[in-house]
């Protein structure tokens, strides 16, 4: 034994370098890979937590959106079904026409004049009244059931939003109640119930004051009835202070609060009423309210149009009836009701938030034009609607120093710009030469052709060398009695003219304001089209924002992460060099020593 530790003593001062240089880098090491082994846990279980967050965030979203799937289901077969019924019944019972119409049928022969005037004047109000009044109300109930969904499915985001801080089950929520649900979509009926005659009594005298110019004899065509019904709701919703017509939709808030309730309820229903009006008291809302009613009015017009009569002009008095006919339509069910389908595909259902921001509902969009070449468009990933950088005036310079390097570099000039739209056609008037010899003329600029008038009307004589030929004399003189006969003709055409022109004038100019409306119609659909797709855009972007918003965060945490990893890598090398450096300078070969360990197997 004292031989062994005689040994091992020596051994130990010969290799005693070698040993601490072999220990430290084992150590090292051991060091090391015990950090990189606690890093890919903590990796491994920052995925599995991000994975698990994940499937709550898709359980709730699911969870929401069944719930507020089952609002929109009692909006549409429970709310606006019944408050449309009640709605009809309601105008009927305050606007009564029927009664006036039988007095007229019942007074053939038996009423004077001015009574028979009278009752066909007061026709002519209450048809208008009842066609506007159901119009304006049917597309503001329609509108403003939309934006109480709407609301109650942002309160139930909130709730959700709130709520997940503490947990994660949505039924821990304290969300609106069905109680309170029902009672907020249940206030759609106070324009029925409580605001209806004040309304009427606004319409007519917007009625009054439009139709009263127009006479029971004058001619009304497609464009002048549309133009007469806007006239009227302009008139109706400029008239009085500003969101005047708020007052006939929603209840005073004063009156919102229902003292029997308990203090939760009471607030939450108080809150759900303010932040409608906030809503409908907005620029956007009355955007949205604009286009409606004028989308309504342009299809009550064509659907009144498919009765024989009114595309060409028919008298005030006979349109009358066909009114009575078109009104019930407007209020129909929800499931034939035309008018009520084209709300729904306006893409303009409106939802303000408390801090001013709006959230578009809108339609999908729709297919890109047929001659859009999207093989050679330039990708545009600007977000306009979202980004509110370029406020920052140093953003700003350097986003147009961008654009306009994007603009030279760029394979399209704006001379290109049009080149993938249909041509132009070209006219060659082959049916009308002289038309076609006019248009080159004015294309090039010349002067108009004088027409010669002297040599026209000119009487001819015989020359002077057949002064004496009754033969020459009996030739011309039958030539000039044709160019008299031909300027009788002319007189009897300008005759007939004066008598028989102007009715055609008339008829062709009725055909010009048809074409005229047809294509101020094409334009305003084009105008629609682009204010669509600019509503579009904002819809899209506004609602890929939150998803933007959650990445850009999750990339700055694994910034940060990454950040960490690289600064405790830089740390290990360092002590790593500092320790090869101490070996050298002991002159210890600890790549020597280095080959010959084996290297640690994970456990």
């Amino acid at each position: 034994k004292l031989v062994f530790v005689i040994d091992l003593r020596d051994f130990w001062r010969k290799h005693r370098k070698k040993i601490l240089v072999t220990t430290t880098c084992l150590g090292s090491g051991l060091l090391i890979y015990k950090l990189y082994n606690a890093h890919t846990r903590n990796l491994a279980d920052l995925e599995r937590e991000l994975a698990n967050e994940r499937h709550n965030d898709e359980l709730i979203k699911a969870q929401m959106k069944a719930h507020f799937e089952t609002i929109q289901m009692i909006a549409d077969t429970t709310t606006l079904p019944h408050a449309l019924h009640h709605l009809s019944s309601r105008i009927v019972e305050e606007i009564n026409v029927s009664s006036v119409m039988e007095k007229l049928s019942r007074g053939k022969g038996t009423l004077v004049p001015s009574e028979k005037l009278h009752l066909w004047s007061e026709l002519k109000i209450l048809s208008f009244t009842r066609m506007v009044v159901t119009l304006w109300s049917v597309t503001m109930l329609s509108l403003y059931i939309r934006v109480q969904v709407n609301i109650l499915g942002r309160h139930l985001y909130i709730d959700t939003a709130r709520g997940l801080a503490s947990s994660h089950l949505l039924e821990e929520l304290d969300l609106i109640d069905r109680e309170d649900e029902q009672k907020f979509l249940t206030s759609a009926d106070y324009l029925a119930t409580n605001s209806m005659p004040s309304l009427i009594s606004h319409v007519k005298s917007a009625v009054k004051e439009v139709l009263k110019g127009k006479q029971l004899k004058d001619v009304l065509t497609t464009r002048t009835l549309e133009e007469t019904v806007i006239r009227i709701l302009g008139l109706f919703m400029s008239t009085g202070s500003p969101h005047h017509w708020i007052d006939y939709l929603m209840m005073p808030q004063d009156t919102t609060t229902d003292v029997s309730s308990s203090d939760a309820t009471v607030t939450k229903f108080h809150l759900l009423i303010t932040e409608t009006r906030e809503v409908l008291t907005s620029n956007e809302f009355t955007d949205v309210v604009e286009i409606a009613l004028k989308s309504c009015t342009v299809a009550l017009v064509e659907e009144m149009e498919t009765q024989p009569g009114l595309a060409t002009g028919i008298q005030l008095a006979k349109l009358l009836p066909q009114i009575e006919k078109t009104v019930p339509e407007i209020s129909a069910v929800p499931d034939k009701n035309r008018f009520l389908q084209l709300i729904r595909d306006l893409p303009q259902a409106v939802m303000a938030t408390n801090n001013g921001d709006v959230l578009m509902l809108e339609a999908a969009p729709e297919a890109s034009k047929p001659w859009a070449s999207a093989a050679n468009a330039e990708v545009i990933d600007a977000l306009p609607y979202i980004d509110d950088d370029y406020g920052n005036p140093l953003i700003k310079a350097e986003v147009d120093r961008l654009v306009e390097e994007e603009m030279r570099r760029s394979s399209r000039k704006p001379a290109d710009f049009l080149k993938e739209l249909p041509p132009l056609p070209k006219f060659d008037f082959e049916n009308c030469p002289v038309l076609g010899k006019e248009y080159e003329r004015v294309r090039a600029g010349k002067p108009p052709v004088r027409i010669d008038f002297e040599s026209r009307y000119k009487v001819e004589l015989p020359p002077a060398s057949k002064k004496n030929d009754d033969a020459a004399w009996k030739q011309y003189l039958q030539k000039n009695q044709r160019s008299l006969q031909q300027k009788m003709i002319e007189l009897e055409n300008l005759e007939m003219m004066s008598k028989q022109g102007p009715e055609l004038w008339r008829q062709n100019n009725h055909r010009l304001e048809v074409f005229l409306t047809r294509m101020q119609k094409l334009a305003q659909e084009q105008n629609e089209e682009i204010e669509k797709v600019n509503r579009e855009r904002k819809y899209h972007q506004q609602t890929t924002a939150y998803e933007l918003n959650a990445l850009s965060q999750e990339w700055r945490q694994l910034c940060v992460k990454n950040m960490e990893i690289q600064s405790a890598c830089v740390v290990l090398e360092t002590k790593i060099d500092a320790f090869k450096k101490e070996a050298a300078e002991r002159g210890w070969n600890l790549e020597e020593k280095l080959e010959s360990v084996k290297p640690l197997q994970p456990q």
